[in-house]
């Protein structure tokens, strides 16, 4: 009561009493202050101090006693669960993560010695639910730290950077999912990473053919090969999922047969293995999880997941649903107005099995997409569908639905192409070429839209038409060259470069690299016309890696030493600190003008031993 008439001269409205004892008579003293002094009393004793921290119930205690403030513009904390991704630890655990002690000392060794950690993993390995149960596990650990996820999407990875510094200490963790969705901004993230001091950074994304991610530099996969873990589902996890499982499921009395065989049947996919789970534990014949095949497996993930979405009365709400599934087995979200007009998908969104989010188009437009909850159970409901009549074979209606997204001219028409490829559907891609569909419809979207809606997707239709002309191996006449020559008559060299001004630096790298290759004598022109100055100034937006590309291919068209200055007089020196990606700049511009450089480097780098770059300025 001392400390309560030391405080009255304040007049406050609402007082906090911390102790580190715990507080038994908690209301009374409410009320004894709420009566004597109009105060509302908040207590934070030993008791509440014990509570798990990770529970969302205690994150306004989080923000209100230690400092964490949760409004965080890209990032998310860590909680139990998520709409974004419900199969997840209820599905495997009943209640918890499925943890598996080697695995998780692992990453966070990586990330001790490190701050950095790279997982990579198949569709269906775990990626994200370890992710999330290292961050819960992180906030575990002490009573300040905070772990934040985030599913990568967008080109800006300034916004991923703003958002970590400021949080930049030793108490935070924050989590980047699903990178190889855009590996360009990824690779311009890990290139200004090193402005990340303190804030522990771990990654996770498919383990992708380099050759697919859309450029020839170097990837994220490649820089962070150092601290990568690579999943692969074995036996002794599968093991330990199904113990969960049987245990929630009350299945004691059960057989599970031969792991080996249960193994094959997941492929290596945890949402596989739970589908057949569940058939298993459905089933009354007596079977083991090992003898339950694939038709019995779809008919039980048809009465689960789509039995109710198929009554009488919502059979339009299936197709669309199932429209939305042929797209997004390969992680291609879906234009809202193409795919949902009638907002039949709407109820699903509350259950999590349909995510919606608005993305920005250019400067002006937003654009609202949609997306299955993960792409396994997209692939398995058209199985599933398909085995009950209500498509054709999963391949043709694939094609059919993807055919018919592209009739509708979606703004991400160019887009879908590469996440094809990135997904593992370089066939269905293949198969959309030959059967020659999508020409038309692209010529249709080359000479209808607008000039200044198109050049935000400069990069996305170079790397189309560079698809086409790998497709037909490369020739000197095809469908790739006839719709170059419509790029070229939509777009002049200085139509091109006046969008300096306004699209990203990275878009015009791309479009450079990709259509250089089907058309050198367009870009050719276009490197006279290059406002060299004004990209200096642009590229700051981006990574160390898409500026030295950019000036190893000015190097290779010939451009004149003083266009090379007027860009690195642009460029701000201070942003940059990696080593590696500053001996790889100085040696694509050393033939230029090595004094410049020094300068450079000397004026902004002086606590750095110039010496480390002596054989790169000799």
């Amino acid at each position: 009561m001392k400390d309560m008439e030391g405080t009255k001269k304040h007049a406050p409205d609402k007082v906090v009493f911390v102790s580190n004892r715990r507080i038994i008579n908690r209301e009374a003293i409410q009320n004894k202050i709420k009566k004597k002094y109009g105060w509302t009393l908040t207590i934070y004793d030993q008791e509440f101090l014990r509570l798990h921290l990770e529970a969302p119930k205690n994150h306004r205690f989080r923000k209100n006693y230690l400092g964490i403030d949760y409004n965080q513009d890209v990032f998310t904390p860590i909680d139990v669960e998520t709409k974004e991704r419900p199969l997840t630890s209820a599905e495997y655990g009943g209640g918890a993560y499925y943890r598996e002690d080697s695995l998780h000392d692992e990453i966070f060794s990586l990330l001790e010695k490190n701050g950095r950690a790279l997982v990579l993993g198949g569709p269906g390995s775990g990626k994200t639910t370890l992710l999330r149960a290292v961050g819960l596990e992180f906030q575990k650990k002490a009573p300040r730290n905070s772990a934040f996820y985030f599913s990568a999407k967008g080109n800006n990875a300034n916004e991923w950077l703003n958002a970590i510094q400021r949080y930049d200490d030793e108490y935070s963790l924050f989590i980047i999912d699903n990178c190889h969705r855009v590996i360009e901004t990824v690779n311009d993230f890990i290139a200004k990473l090193p402005v990340v001091e303190k804030a522990w950074i771990l990654l996770a994304g498919r383990d992708i053919d380099e050759d697919t991610t859309g450029t020839d530099e170097e990837s994220f996969i490649s820089s962070l090969k150092y601290v990568t873990k690579k999943l692969t589902v074995n036996d002794e996890q599968i093991k330990g999922i199904l113990a969960c499982i049987v245990k929630r499921k009350r299945l004691e009395g059960k057989e599970v047969g031969h792991i080996e065989k249960i193994a094959e049947k997941c492929q290596g996919d945890l949402q596989i293995l739970n589908f057949y789970a569940n058939a298993w534990a459905d089933d009354s014949t007596g079977k083991t999880l090992e003898e339950i095949d694939e038709e019995k497996m779809l008919d039980n993930y048809y009465r689960h997941h789509l039995q109710t979405v198929d009554s009488k009365n919502s059979r339009k709400c299936l197709l669309a649903l199932l429209r939305l599934a042929a797209l997004y087995q390969f992680e291609i979200p879906a234009q809202e107005n193409c795919i949902d007009n009638s907002g039949l998908l709407s109820p699903l969104r509350e259950t999590g099995l349909v995510i919606r989010e608005t993305k920005r188009i250019g400067d002006d437009s937003n654009y609202t997409f949609l997306s299955y909850h993960h792409s396994t159970p997209a692939s398995y409901a058209l199985r599933a569908a398909s085995s009950k009549g209500i498509v054709s074979s999963t391949q043709a209606y694939t094609l059919e639905t993807i055919e018919e997204y592209f009739g509708e001219k979606p703004t991400n028409f160019f887009e879908v192409f590469k996440l094809l490829y990135r997904n593992g559907g370089e066939k269905t891609q293949k198969l959309l070429f030959q059967r020659g569909r999508v020409f038309p419809l692209c010529e249709e979207i080359l000479n209808e839209s607008p000039s200044d809606k198109l050049k935000y997707q400069l990069a996305g239709i170079a790397n189309f038409l560079y698809g086409v002309w790998r497709w037909e191996e490369k020739a000197d006449k095809g469908k790739a060259l006839e719709l170059s020559q419509l790029v070229q008559n939509k777009f002049t060299p200085e139509a091109i470069a006046a969008f300096a001004n306004d699209v990203p630096f990275s878009t015009l790298v791309y479009f450079i690299v990709f259509f250089g290759k089907i058309n050198p004598a367009f870009v050719k022109s276009l490197w006279h016309k290059l406002p060299f100055s004004v990209l200096g100034e642009r590229s700051r937006d981006s990574g160390l890696a898409v500026i030295e590309r950019f000036l190893r291919l000015s190097r290779q068209a010939e451009v004149s030493n003083e266009n090379i200055l007027s860009f690195c007089d642009g460029l701000d020196f201070k942003e940059f600190g990696s080593l590696r990606q500053w001996n790889m700049l100085i040696h694509n511009v050393v033939n230029y003008e090595v004094d410049f450089l020094k300068e450079c480097i000397v004026s902004t780098f002086a606590s750095i031993p110039i010496k480390k770059y002596e054989k790169f300025l000799l």
